[in-house]
This record gives structure tokens, sequence and C-alpha cells, in this order.
């Protein structure tokens, strides 16, 4: 589905031995655009580089994963190993915002507008 201004992932929630996603340069905004990820059981292979999400401070490898806790490859990166925390959107985020933006995966709970994050 990469490049083709897709904004919603949902519909392809009944595709639940779908392994690998190329979302790549699509228009995902938020995390809750994101949040359908979660009922993708079998999902290996994740790319959403391009999308504007990427470009938030919501946007690390290790919130992604917990979400999607079967990813391997996200954005063509390794991340089936347990490394430290490695951020993908902004070189400004710290260790506080990290452990923000994990427990609200963790939750199933992402940023909304009223949801103040802090630390960036």
């Amino acid at each position: 589905v990469s490049f083709n201004h897709v904004k919603d992932l949902s519909p392809l929630t009944s595709l639940d031995k779908l392994q690998v996603l190329d979302a790549e340069g699509n228009s995902v905004e938020t995390w809750e655009d994101l949040d359908s990820l979660q009922f993708f059981p079998a999902l290996k292979q994740l790319t959403l580089a391009g999308n504007p999400v990427c470009r938030t401070s919501e946007y690390a490898r290790s919130a992604v994963r917990r979400v999607v806790p079967t990813l391997e490859l996200l954005d063509d990166e390794d991340i089936s190993v347990d490394t430290p925390h490695k951020e993908l959107g902004s070189s400004s985020l710290d260790a506080g915002l990290l452990e923000q933006l994990n427990g609200l995966a963790d939750a199933k709970q992402f940023p909304d507008d009223s949801t103040e994050i802090t630390g960036v």
C-alpha cells in the first residue's frame, strides 16, 4: 500500500496472517491512525517511513513495538532484539518521554489533543 495516500490502516485488519506491511509514504498522521496495528498478530515487518506520524515526537520504535510485539523490522531496521531505546522521530526525546510513551502503548491509550506529553 506504499505511496497511495492511505490514512487509515484499519480496512486491512481482516488480513490476520499479514506478515509484511509496507505503508511507506502515505498519510498516516496520528497514533490513533496506528491503533489498528494491534490487530495484526503475525506482523513481522512494518514500514511507516514517510508518513506524517513519523515526524511527531510520539513516534518511537519502543512505542511501536509495544503496540505490535511481533515486529522484527521497523522501517527496515532490526528491532527483534532488545536494544537501548532508539528513537526514530526526533533526536530530542529523553528517557522520561520514552517511559511516558511506553506506558501509553502498554495501556493501548494514545495521545490525543488533551494529553500533554512532557520532555519535548
